[in-house]
């Protein structure tokens, strides 16, 4: 996410600590690292695409009235088990991708196949054909 996009005040996002937000049922497990090595908090989103989503930033971005930038951690806080379930999905994702590329290259093949077996039809027509011209 960029730093001018829709970060352009520090009024724009609602900043909590990570105990107050525990309690909750969208956010679960220890809070992450960011990149700063600094606990990172849990933060609202105001845009209007993900208005009230939670997600964990760094506590050092965009600090009022300080020239501090932090590290522009980001990572959306999920429920229980989201982490889990997003890699079977990749997954999953990755299976259905390869099964749609094998099904791609069976079909050329069943192309090319009916395509020879054509011309050899052909061949054996003309082929009798000419034995029966005679």
């Amino acid at each position: 996410m960029s730093r001018g996009a829709s970060l352009s005040s520090c009024n724009s996002w609602v900043h909590r600590s990570c105990n107050s937000c525990h309690g909750g049922s969208r956010v679960s497990g220890s809070p992450p690292i960011c990149d700063c090595g600094d606990i990172a908090v849990v933060r609202t989103a105001r845009t209007t695409k993900n208005l009230g989503k939670q997600f964990w930033g760094c506590a050092n971005f965009k600090r009022c009235g300080e020239d501090v930038l932090g590290c522009n951690f980001f990572k959306w806080c999920y429920e229980e088990g989201a982490d889990e379930r997003d890699a079977i999905i990749a997954r999953q994702r990755q299976k259905i991708a390869y099964i749609e590329n094998a099904l791609t290259v069976w079909r050329k093949r069943m192309q090319l196949s009916l395509a020879v077996i054509g011309v050899l039809i052909v061949m054996i027509v003309v082929s009798f054909m000419g034995c029966n011209c005679r």
